[in-house]
């Protein structure tokens, strides 16, 4: 018994592709035939860094990493992985239990900073190796890899921010997936990410993103020069990468600590300032506040209710 394994890319949708068989048996007579075989359609692998919705002020939060889509053979594979400094910080990695009873094991790199965008903005890049058994098969299942655990800051500034998390290029090993054989990469056909209400927004297509300077990443696709790569097989652009992060809802809404000087249920608005400011400017009869509005009014949790620091905050 043999097995035949054949991976279009997209770019080989609409194209008839003929194939050789010679079939030699023991006494060594042989058969050929050959066939064709006609590319309607790929349905494109996807690996997601999710969006999670998180009410969480402080502590751990799971981000899980998800492949999907269509089939992706391989032994091997090499992920950069990039986030905002100062709402989150970077605790750990943990392969599902799925994978690791596939022989699947996840490992992270000493992290590294760069720089994004014209106005040099900081952020953490998470190396991650993926390696499997080569005795066991190939074919990279659906479901979750692995989850990125973060510690999220439990400053309540950051109440309602979308911390992001996505893929990140600096080289050309950046985000590949290898074939079984070791002698094909496969690569970002498509980038994209997210808002925090779901809605899709494409990055970028494959070979129109940039890998920047050692001192600066891209963050929509490997650079163009990654599919002309001479030591191997051409690398086919066949992965969708979408990016995620965490959309860390007010969790005062549930239990509102401090900020919330007016009793709406919402800490830190424009209209906490406002009472607040004329509290202190003027300690008049229409801008006095209650008892439980000056609990409210300790906006930066140190102790001393209604000062000028708290205003400061609150703006």
């Amino acid at each position: 018994m043999a097995e035949f394994h054949f991976t279009p890319s997209w770019g080989d949708t609409g194209k008839t592709f003929q194939f050789q068989l010679t079939v030699i048996d023991e006494g060594g007579d042989s058969i050929r035939d050959h066939f064709f075989l006609l590319v309607s359609s790929v349905v494109p692998p996807v690996i997601e860094i999710a969006m999670n919705h998180s009410f969480l002020h402080s502590g751990i939060e799971r981000v899980p990493v998800v492949k999907s889509g269509g089939e992706l053979n391989t032994y091997s594979m090499q992920l950069a992985i990039a986030f905002g400094e100062g709402a989150i910080y970077f605790d750990s990695i943990n392969t599902a239990q799925s994978m690791i009873d596939q022989g699947w094991k996840f490992l992270t790199f000493p992290m590294r900073s760069a720089r994004f965008g014209e106005l040099g903005l900081p952020v953490t890049i998470v190396n991650i190796l993926g390696t499997k058994l080569l005795s066991e098969s190939a074919s990279l299942p659906n479901g979750k890899l692995f989850d990125l655990c973060f510690t999220a800051s439990g400053d309540p500034r950051y109440d309602g921010y979308t911390d992001r998390i996505v893929f990140a290029w600096r080289n050309c090993r950046d985000n590949t997936i290898q074939s079984p054989n070791y002698d094909t990469a496969y690569l970002a056909n498509e980038v994209e990410s997210f808002d925090r209400w779901g809605s899709r927004k494409i990055t970028t297509s494959s070979g129109i993103g940039s890998c920047g300077s050692s001192n600066s990443l891209g963050l929509g696709g490997p650079c163009p020069d990654c599919f002309n790569d001479s030591s191997r097989d051409q690398p086919i652009p066949q992965i969708i990468f979408r990016g995620g992060g965490i959309d860390r809802m007010c969790c005062q809404y549930f239990a509102v600590n401090s900020g919330d000087i007016n009793l709406n249920g919402i800490p830190y608005e424009m209209a906490d300032f406002e009472l607040l400011a004329d509290w202190l400017a003027y300690f008049d009869v229409d801008s006095s506040l209650s008892s439980t509005q000056l609990e409210q009014a300790d906006a930066n949790q140190d102790g001393e209710v209604a000062t000028t620091a708290d205003m400061v905050y609150l703006a």
